[in-house]
């Protein structure tokens, strides 16, 4: 009982911290981010408790941003249209390739925002 209510407060207490440094010091944190984003990924799939709290921290291009600038959720759901409902997403190797794809094709004439997920070279 200990061990999972410890589990718990430190899991919440370094998710509270990378949240806060994404926001102060958005540069460190991309720094850490690319060198990490396979942990948060795996996290973010096999924690449930977490997820919310790890989808905050995942960054990734997007249709509306400049070629490897990366874009964190809540400023995509900032972004987002009124009538959205829906979180559009690529996992494709290249920039080029998402923006090249006849699944993106529909989304660009709708003026609707893709995050792509470009890092497939994964590193654990």
């Amino acid at each position: 009982m200990v061990i999972k209510r410890l589990n718990s407060v430190l899991t919440r207490r370094i998710l509270k911290f990378f949240e806060q440094q994404a926001k102060s010091d958005p540069e460190k944190y991309l720094k850490f981010y690319n060198e990490y984003s396979a942990f948060l990924k795996q996290g973010i799939c096999s924690d449930l408790k977490w997820k919310t709290e790890i989808a905050g921290l995942m960054r990734m291009e997007s249709s509306k941003t400049n070629p490897e600038q990366m874009t964190s959720l809540d400023e995509y759901v900032d972004r987002m249209h009124e009538k959205q409902r829906n979180i559009y997403y690529l996992c494709i190797p290249n920039r080029s390739f998402a923006e090249n794809s006849p699944y993106f094709e529909a989304f660009k004439k709708k003026g609707v925002e893709v995050r792509s997920d470009l890092k497939t070279d994964i590193k654990a």
